[in-house]
């Protein structure tokens, strides 16, 4: 996977998802979310590309979203064709209101991606209206990228073309084309190497080049999902009650090098306390997670001095443990809301 456009972090303005960008610049991976309830509504995906007769597709997504909840992302992830070998759920209104990221917004505003959010403000789809995000797609695949996002507002047209042209305005071109096709509103974007599409007023999904068809048959409630298919088992051992969380097939340099005969792997980062991260590596065989758990140990002892004396807290490092577990190796790190601050305070002046 390999772009996903400067529109794209316009609406997401702060990516968790690092998995994707590796071809031009960093044009970000974005999409994002919104509330609950009352924003859409089934009758609104029926008429903007969702499955009218309520089989599934965008207005079960909707539905099922609008719910809320950390795992209520269940029938997004659905828009992800089959394929895919790593998938990401971003539960962005439970982190957007977690004390760690309030505590935090202010420097975030000041920071690089401060411009985003005044052009997600100006467009009325800041972080309040966010709710949730997806992000899926083939890591060796240049346009096999799909981001479900979901906020209040995001999918009507006059959203779509209040960030087409923040967007335009940034790069000095027509990067966003807002049209209309059947009744349905499409965003061409980089002339057309990847799509947009409104699936009601809260929802919208972007695709890359080769994604494109099978995620409008997937809008429209046909097709085979990835959660089905090439990430079911993957998807099974994720944690779907956390704020973020992701799971994945190994493929082509991942399981490679020190993580050769890598099978798959999933992870999750938490909020509700401080800061929770947690991430596993499956090998499918014990003496493999073993050797390999014991030498990312001895590479992070390694590290820990020059985090110290890069002024990050003790308890943080700490907390953190790699261990085998079966065949799997497992890593944990969990850090207070206060030493948190500690480090936003050194990024702070570190940004001046």
């Amino acid at each position: 996977m390999k772009r996903l456009l400067t529109g794209s972090a316009l609406i997401l303005a702060v990516s968790f998802a690092p998995a994707c960008d590796k071809k031009e610049e960093d044009k970000d991976k974005s999409a994002d979310a919104d509330k609950d309830k009352k924003s859409d509504g089934g009758d609104a995906d029926s008429k903007d590309g969702g499955d009218e007769g309520g089989k599934g597709g965008l207005a079960g997504a909707v539905a099922d979203a609008a719910k809320g909840g950390a795992g209520a992302a269940g029938e997004l992830v659905k828009l992800v064709p089959e394929g895919a070998n790593i998938l990401v759920v971003f539960d962005a209104k439970s982190v957007f209101s977690s004390p760690l990221m309030k505590g935090n917004m202010a420097m975030l505003e000041k920071s690089e991606a401060g411009e985003m959010f005044t052009a997600a403000n100006d467009c009325k789809v800041g972080p309040d209206t966010w709710n949730k995000a997806v992000l899926g797609g083939d890591t060796d695949g240049s346009d096999k990228v799909v981001v479900v996002g979901q906020a209040t507002g995001l999918g009507k047209k006059e959203t779509l073309e209040c960030i087409s042209k923040k967007v335009n305005e940034k790069e000095g071109s027509e990067k966003w084309k807002v049209e209309e096709a059947d009744g349905k509103v499409v965003v061409t974007i980089d002339g057309g190497d990847t799509k947009g599409y409104s699936g009601g007023d809260d929802i919208f999904v972007i695709a890359g080049k080769d994604y494109a068809e099978a995620v409008q048959g997937l809008i429209g409630g046909n097709g085979s999902s990835a959660v089905d298919g090439s990430l079911k088992d993957a998807m099974a051992t994720a944690d779907t009650s956390k704020h973020v969380y992701f799971a994945g097939v190994a493929k082509g340099d991942m399981a490679q090098g020190p993580t050769a005969g890598l099978k798959h792997f999933h992870g999750s980062v938490d909020f509700s306390n401080g800061l929770a991260v947690a991430a596993s590596l499956d090998f499918g065989d014990e003496a493999k997670a073993k050797t390999t758990a014991e030498m990312f140990s001895k590479q992070f002892e390694g590290l820990k001095g020059m985090a110290t004396g890069m002024g990050v807290p003790k308890p943080i490092l700490d907390s953190v443990k790699i261990e085998a577990q079966g065949s799997a190796v497992s890593a944990t790190m969990n850090a207070t809301t206060d030493d948190l601050n500690k480090v936003a305070e050194l990024a702070q002046k570190q940004m001046g």
